[in-house]
Order: structure tokens, then C-alpha cells, then sequence
């Protein structure tokens, strides 16, 4: 049986977690940040974006919304 995708309030939680030690990372005022870990923590938190936004567009046409009304937030 397949694992059940993970939750909006899951990734969401995943999302906050990860861009809060990308900006621990930035903001660390004892030594200046390997950007080389910088990319990877960013990339990291784009995808987890990108997959936030996908739940949040699936949810909302889930809940009634149309193309249009979506495509006009984005």
C-alpha cells in the first residue's frame, strides 16, 4: 500500500521549519555562512514551497474554486 501524501498542515509545518535554519544560517552574526549550504538550504525550501502551493491550488479546486480565481492570485 502506497504512504498517503503528506498533509497541507505537515508540509507547512516542514516549510517553517526549514526557511527559519535557512535564516538562522543568513543571520548567524559568529561566522559568515558557507553560501555553498545557502543554495542547498534555499533549494530546499523552494521545493517544500512548491509542493505547498501545489496542496493549497488542489485544495482550492477541491473546495469549489475555479481556474480563473486561482490563476488571479497567481
Amino acid at each position: 500500500m502506497a504512504d498517503a501524501p503528506p498533509s497541507l498542515t505537515a508540509l507547512s509545518a516542514l516549510l517553517a521549519e526549514q526557511s527559519s535554519v535557512l535564516a538562522a544560517s543568513v543571520g548567524s552574526p559568529l561566522a559568515p555562512p558557507s553560501y555553498l549550504d545557502l543554495v542547498r538550504r534555499a533549494q530546499d525550501v523552494d521545493v517544500l514551497a512548491e509542493q505547498v502551493l501545489k496542496l493549497c491550488v488542489q485544495q482550492s479546486r477541491d473546495a469549489g474554486h475555479t481556474w480563473p480565481e486561482i490563476g488571479d492570485l497567481l
